[in-house]
């Protein structure tokens, strides 16, 4: 199987997680049926977003992740940078569209949510860090 999809199945499920732990820092959102399928839909997003980014960043079969080179640390800097400043951007303008809004629990920094703000930094970052180091992931993605 291919590292890339490899990539997009751990990242689904380290985001699957991630929204379903932060759900009570939303404003009206409920354990649901209706709102699985919206954190269903949404990691998936999440977990697209950081493939393409990880492709971009490090090959299409991220070969560069695993070839150690003066340019290795330039590429995870910029992958990770580009998660962070992305859902940052994202929950801006969620905010202002009305998408969503934050319950009194969320921790705000920078007028958006930290929890979300971390998201795509941290799922993404971690499930390269398991495609790299764990040797059931590397031994399903061929490398």
């Amino acid at each position: 199987m291919m590292p890339i999809f490899v990539l997009f199945a751990v990242s689904f499920i380290l985001n699957l997680f991630w929204e379903v732990l932060q759900v009570p820092l939303y404003e009206g959102f409920h354990y649901t049926l209706g709102g699985f399928g919206i954190l269903i839909w949404a990691s998936s997003g999440d977990a697209v977003y950081i493939a393409l980014v990880a492709m971009f960043s490090f090959g299409t079969r991220l070969n560069r992740l695993f070839k150690v080179d003066k340019w290795l640390v330039l590429r995870s800097i910029f992958f990770a940078s580009f998660l962070f400043i992305s859902s940052y951007r994202v929950e801006l303008r969620g905010l202002s569209n009305g998408w969503w809004s934050y319950a009194e629990a969320m921790p705000i920094v920078f007028g958006v949510g930290l929890s979300p703000m971390l998201e795509l930094f941290v799922t993404g970052v971690t499930s390269l860090l398991l495609l790299k180091k764990a040797p059931l992931l590397r031994k399903i993605s061929n490398i």
